[in-house]
């Protein structure tokens, strides 16, 4: 029914649409066709002749000079060509749309393929027309008339009369028209040739803003699925598993690219006539290249749409920006491949005027589609990958490159220094916002560094990934310092000691207390060496090194270093300084795990005071210094005291970190440890698997913070007499804390006194004794025998031995 209605061309709303039931779509077909602007009952039974004996019937096509090149492989559209649709379609008066977009977004392609589809359809039966910028429009208008239209164009008529002429003449075909503009650089090139009747849309493909009066229609780059279905099309069937089987590096791939349809048309046609050429290797290839440099993204083959390599058609723009729009799209092309705040660009630019800036950015880099709006309120905006490496390229022409790097790098050192932290939900998008660019300078620009400044950057966005238990990336950038700092100073430089107490933090943060160990200690003989013994410096690091002997259980060093730390710090910092807070927080916290509780209290208590005075009462710091004094309290029983500290320090927390923070997950471990003890169970086991899920999303399965967690909602299902539950958390929490401290670790004795406990309830005798003799050995030898711990196992192994059979 449908391939009789297109063949007699019947006009749109005459047939009811397909949900219709057949008999009243064909009593509507030869309805029409016996009216006086139908086709006649008898082309409807020739067509249907046709059609009986096998032959695709055929119609008179519209008029159009519509090329029927263009590539097969058009994906990831169907929404743009729907929107554009409904665009030219909902209006009845004169309105001109636009296509925006870079070049290489594809605003050709979308047009060609919205124009061929609905001629196809019948929507345009009056015809199109196309006409490129780039050439004369005039002439090309008057060739449509006489090529398409077949007209005869009066002589007597100047040349523009002519061009209206034609359109006057073509107002009068049947049915609506289109008319495409395709690679308008200036409104002004085209008004005189525009047709003003409301029967001929009017379609503009443009890298301009081209003014209020043109409707926008903006063309983004692809999605990720759209950008591989495109390589996998590229590559066809036979060759789309490459894809498939090498797909972390395709979608790296179209990351690189920046998800732009003509780079992955270019890179996929490539990648199909190298067939032997993993995705890898091509983008080592184009990395050391520069991807504008390669070939794979500048051969343009004669079936493509595009006429034009990606950097030949960036240059095209260049070349319509005046001298100042272009230095600063070449001081863009510092910063990251990321949004761009733009009080850092003033801040590079520092002295010029900040209206005369924002004019280039916007008739220039924004009207010529090159810079893009991410957040109009926040000031945001982006350079698409490609356009930023085009941008760079350029820069390097200049003879000031080397005077904007020095200022880029100066301003984002500014930045560094002086943004907060710890980083608190106030403060974390405006971190955000420059912690790529940051980046940039750390590890692409460290050349125009200062000495002095060196490290700054590494420092600020390794901790940034470090605070978000993004350990790998933060080691990847303290790596990379180290080398840097190496070759500039020598092993031997503070910097490069600092670093390696930075590197040494988060192994301790990952439970690799040994690893951390000898990195701490390597630090330290650096800076006594370089600094001096009695250094801030060196005292920071004994700090960290002690807290790294007490995770492992060496109380005794562990105290001897607190104790020289403090003793650095008093001197050089004075009494009420954070840093001196921060030592006797720790101090007070060994003091508790051997159980000298009077000499803790007072301890935490000073802590707390200096940073109620130096910081206030909602900094993270004093949060934290909450949860140890209530911790304190709970180990004596002082449960009330324990909860309303436990209570106020996880609100502080969760108003200033966020609600999934690690230090969150630990109030919430600490406060269900205490309805624990309380018996308040139901809400102990909401607050551990609260918890759990925190540390294991950012920490990972096998961390030991994990495996405390574990024992402790273990223990809590042991005391409700959920046996197979208990067991399979303490088995799981055991062997984390045996791969990571080894066989011989304060943590190792608790679970291993917790697991004899439950095979003890569950009469399995001769499993719980030698836990028991284990568990016991450890906290003699650790604590000794007069420790709470120590009691506590020998009290259970001495019970067992006296009821076991």
């Amino acid at each position: 029914m449908n391939a009789l209605i297109f063949a007699l061309d019947v006009p749109p709303g005459i047939i009811p649409p397909v949900q219709a039931d057949a008999a009243s779509r064909v009593d509507a077909l030869l309805d029409w066709a016996k009216s006086p602007t139908g086709c006649g009952v008898e082309r409807v039974g020739e067509i249907l002749t046709e059609m009986l004996a096998g032959n695709k019937p055929t119609r008179n096509s519209p008029p159009h000079n519509i090329q029927q090149m263009g590539t097969p492989y058009f994906v990831g559209r169907e929404k743009d060509l729907e929107r554009l649709h409904n665009h030219l379609q909902n209006t009845r008066i004169v309105c001109v749309y636009a296509v925006t977009g870079m070049g290489g977004i594809g605003k050709t392609e979308l047009a060609l393929q919205y124009a061929r589809k609905r001629l196809e359809d019948g929507t345009y039966r009056g015809g199109a027309c196309w006409l490129r910028c780039g050439e004369d429009i005039g002439l090309q208008i008057l060739d449509f008339g006489r090529s398409s239209l077949n007209l005869t164009l009066p002589d007597d008529l100047e040349f523009l009369a002519k061009t209206r002429y034609v359109w006057d003449r073509w107002r009068e075909r049947d049915g609506d028209k289109l008319v495409i503009f395709d690679d308008v650089p200036d409104y002004e090139k085209i008004n005189l040739y525009l047709p003003i009747d409301s029967s001929i849309k009017i379609l503009l493909t443009t890298r301009k803003w081209l003014g209020a009066s043109v409707q926008k229609i903006p063309l983004d780059e692809l999605s990720e699925e759209a950008a591989l279905e495109l390589l996998r099309k590229l590559l066809q069937d036979r060759e789309a598993e490459r894809i498939d089987n090498q797909i972390e590096d395709a979608k790296a791939l179209c990351s690189d690219l920046g998800y732009l349809p003509l780079g992955l048309e270019l890179a996929g046609r490539y990648l199909a006539r190298k067939p032997a050429l993993s995705l890898s290797e091509f983008r080592q290839r184009m990395a050391r290249q520069r991807p504008l440099a390669t070939k794979a993204l500048s051969r343009i083959e004669a079936d493509m749409t595009a006429q034009r390599g990606i950097a030949e058609a960036f240059e095209l723009t260049w070349q319509e920006l005046d001298g100042e729009t272009r230095e600063l799209a070449t001081v863009l092309s510092l910063f990251a491949s990321a949004p761009i705040p733009w009080w850092l660009v003033e801040g590079c630019l520092e002295g010029e005027d900040t209206g005369e800036i924002e004019e280039r950015r916007d008739e220039g880099l924004i009207g010529w589609s090159l810079l893009k709006i991410v957040s109009a309120s926040a000031d945001l905006y982006q350079l698409h990958p490609l356009i930023r490496e085009f941008f760079a390229l350029k820069r390097e022409e200049y003879p000031r490159a080397g005077e904007w790097k020095e200022s880029f790098c100066r301003v984002m050192v500014k930045v560094a220094k002086t943004s907060p932290y710890p980083v608190t939900v106030f403060d974390i998008e405006r971190v955000q916002m420059f912690i790529s660019h940051l980046e940039e300078v750390a590890t692409a620009l460290n050349s125009w560094l200062m000495d002095e400044d060196l490290i700054v950057p590494f420092n600020r966005v390794a901790r940034f990934y470090h605070d978000r238990a993004a350990y790998t990336e933060a080691l990847l950038l303290y790596r990379q310092c180290l080398t840097i700092v190496e070759a500039r100073f020598g092993s031997d430089h503070p910097d490069f000691a600092k670093i390696f107490n930075n590197v040494a933090e988060i192994y301790r943060w990952q439970g690799k207390y040994r690893d951390a160990e000898l990195l701490y200690i390597q630090s330290i003989k650096i800076m006594e060496q370089q600094l001096g013994d009695e250094h801030p410096d060196v005292a920071a690091t004994l700090n960290n090194l002690g807290i790294c002997y007490e995770a492992q259980g060496k109380y005794d060093k562990a105290e001897y270093l607190y104790l020289r730390s403090l003793k650095i710090r008093e001197r050089w910092l004075g009494d009420e300084h954070p840093e001196v807070a921060d030592t006797l927080a720790n101090l007070a916290a060994l003091y508790q795990v051997w159980g000298r509780y009077n000499e803790a209290e007072p301890l935490y208590l000073r802590s707390l005071e200096i940073q109620e005075r130096k910081l206030g009462t909602g900094h993270p710091y004093f949060a934290n210094n909450l949860t140890n004094l209530a911790v304190l309290y709970q180990a004596q029983r002082k449960y009330n005291e324990a909860e309303s500290l436990y209570v106020r320090s996880l609100i502080i927390r969760e108003w200033q970190l966020g609600g999934e923070h690690l230090d969150v997950a630990h109030s919430l471990g600490n406060l269900a440890d205490l309805y624990q003890e309380q018996g308040r169970h139901d809400e102990a086991e909401s607050f551990y698997i609260r918890s759990l899920k925190i540390r294991e999303h950012h920490q990972g399965k096998e961390h030991p913070d994990v495996a405390q967690t574990l024992n402790n909602l273990a223990t809590l299902y042991y005391k409700q007499r959920k046996y197979n539950e208990a067991e399979s958390l303490f088995d799981r929490s055991l062997a984390i804390e045996k791969r990571v401290y080894g066989e011989d670790h304060p943590h190792v004795a608790q679970s291993l006194n917790n697991l004899a406990a439950l095979y003890e309830s569950l009469e399995r005798y001769e499993e719980a004794e030698p836990l028991y003799r284990r568990a016991l050995d450890i906290c003699e030898r650790f604590f000794g025998s007069d420790h709470p711990h120590t009691k506590t196992v020998r009290k259970n192994h001495e019970k067992l031995s006296r009821e076991k059979p």
